[in-house]
């Protein structure tokens, strides 16, 4: 009954596998289940519209606080918590959308699979931030901003229903529009950020990184319908820029580190790419495409009818051989390249016949 309270100790498991909602409050003790999908575990459509409470923290190795292993599994009841800060931490190679009011305050892990947040409190308060493991995602529904709370990236994400379409550790669902407002963590060197098929991931947060190898590539979209990523905060890593798939437009002037080189298109260039300035003046230490993929094109152009400049010795560095192997075009009234751009040969015995076609842009 929707009055009753489930009280699942700590070391015991709750197994939902039905697809009728559930409404009774639950009482998650954590403790070491034995169980690596979770102490409460949601497969193939199985829903939670019941309040939750976190009262333990999971102490068992590859335990999780929920889970689900295959297909996906809904929370929309409200997650709290009792006994001071709780985590929540998410298992298991399916999903879990949590799309209730949660007012929790531990860190958010997902540790496999991917958590898809469904309204903007999804993710709890911001005081502990989220983890985004490798090889897994965080993915944000349509309309949905998450607030400032902090999120440290790892590795390129889960694969988003398409093979090989990783589209990063944090991204949207497909055809959707969200925000991330908090800041970004780029935990190695493989973090990637994208958006789901025609989506569009905003990032008003500034993304952060002071490794060497702190690098961030973005991938959005599949070969049928790209997706776009916007960058309006104060960005502040030390790495590079790649685009593997899809759209980078700027939301803001000078988002991108101006000590950062921007390749247009990644040496694991699957799609198109574009870079968007949108009406946006950019510094850049070098603008470049390593691609050998010929029949992948690279645009850098301006959607807006407001002028922009890219400056800064921005270099085109081309690679590659046979005909107009990485070819780049330059398409935008009111565009302008306000320092050198050239583009650097590579050779090693072979014949390349790179191309750059500027159309309607001013030099």
């Amino acid at each position: 009954a929707s009055t009753a309270t489930i009280n699942v100790l700590a070391n015991a498991t709750l197994f939902v596998a039905a697809t009728t909602p559930h409404t009774a409050s639950l009482m998650l003790n954590g403790g070491d289940t034995g169980e690596s999908i979770g102490q409460l575990r949601l497969d193939s459509g199985a829903v939670w519209s019941g309040p939750i409470t976190l009262a333990g923290a999971i102490t068992g190795a590859g335990d999780t606080t929920v889970g689900s292993f295959t297909g996906t599994g809904t929370i929309s009841g409200n997650i709290g918590e009792t006994g001071g800060a709780q985590a929540l931490s998410k298992s298991g190679a399916g999903n879990i959308v949590l799309s209730g009011t949660n007012s929790y305050t531990g860190l958010t892990t997902v540790a496999a699979g991917a958590i898809i947040a469904g309204s903007n409190s999804a993710l709890g308060t911001t005081d502990a931030g989220t983890v985004v493991t490798n090889a897994t995602s965080l993915r944000l529904a349509n309309g949905i901003t998450i607030p400032a709370i902090p999120l440290n990236l790892r590795g390129t994400g889960a694969n988003n229903g398409t093979a090989g379409n990783f589209s990063g550790g944090l991204t949207t669902a497909d055809n959707a529009s969200a925000t991330w407002s908090g800041s970004v963590t780029l935990g190695d060197s493989n973090a990637r950020i994208g958006s789901g098929n025609n989506g569009t991931l905003h990032l008003s947060g500034p993304i952060l990184g002071s490794g060497a190898n702190q690098s961030l590539s973005l991938s959005s979209g599949s070969s049928t319908t790209l997706g776009t990523v916007v960058l309006s905060g104060a960005n502040n890593f030390t790495g590079n820029i790649s685009i593997v798939r899809g759209n980078l437009r700027l939301g803001a002037a000078n988002t991108l580190p101006a000590t950062a080189i921007l390749d247009v298109g990644s040496a694991n260039i699957v799609e198109n790419t574009t870079f968007d300035l949108a009406g946006f003046s950019q510094s850049l230490a070098g603008l470049r495409r390593t691609s050998t993929n010929a029949t992948q094109a690279s645009t850098v152009t301006n959607s807006s009818a407001t002028a922009a400049t890219l400056t800064r010795d921005v270099r085109y560095v081309a690679s590659g051989s046979g005909a107009n192997v990485n070819a780049l075009s330059i398409d935008a009234a009111g565009f302008m390249l306000s320092a050198t751009f050239a583009i650097n040969y590579r050779s090693s015995g072979k014949a390349y016949t790179q191309s750059i076609t500027v159309t309607r842009a001013t030099p």
